[in-house]
């Protein structure tokens, strides 16, 4: 099992574990508690995830924290 940390402004804020062909992400700060438990394609979309929690940019993170197909196909423009 590879675990990978979750890094933004420095600090390591979760960890991604994998689950299946997915990724789970586990808060480690409360900052982060929303985003625990959630299940992403990539560690790259579990990243843009966070930065759009700290951003305060609920579009992508709905985009983001959708269902699979769902989440992809508002990343893509795909209708």
């Amino acid at each position: 099992m590879k675990r990978q940390a979750i890094v933004h402004g420095g600090e390591a804020v979760g960890a991604l574990m994998q689950d299946g062909s997915l990724f789970r992400f586990m808060a480690v700060k409360f900052s982060v508690w929303a985003l625990d438990g959630r299940l992403f394609e990539s560690p790259e979309l579990a990243h843009r995830a966070v930065k759009a929690h700290f951003e305060g940019d609920l579009v992508s993170l709905a985009a983001l924290g959708a269902s699979r197909e769902e989440g992809i196909e508002a990343l893509h423009g795909s209708s």
